[in-house]
């Protein structure tokens, strides 16, 4: 299975808990991430790409983006 993620997300999931001084979630995110393919986005073109569904992200500039779906974070 591959998973595309966004280049930002990626940072902020496996820096993020270690600069709070949480190890624990870091690792258990890395430990996750590592048993799929993960494909680092920037856009939801390159999304497009690699054959991905969905393009996930809480960047509401992309809520005009109608060739795939978007999936908004609150």
């Amino acid at each position: 299975m591959q998973i595309a993620v966004s280049t930002i997300t990626l940072a902020d999931v496996l820096t993020g808990p270690h600069q709070a001084g949480q190890t624990t979630p870091a690792k258990r995110d890395e430990k996750a991430l590592c048993q799929f393919e993960v494909a680092p986005v920037t856009v939801p073109i390159t999304a497009l790409e690699i054959g991905a569904s969905a393009f996930v992200t809480h960047d509401r500039e992309f809520s005009g983006v109608t060739a795939l779906p978007v999936l908004m974070g609150e």
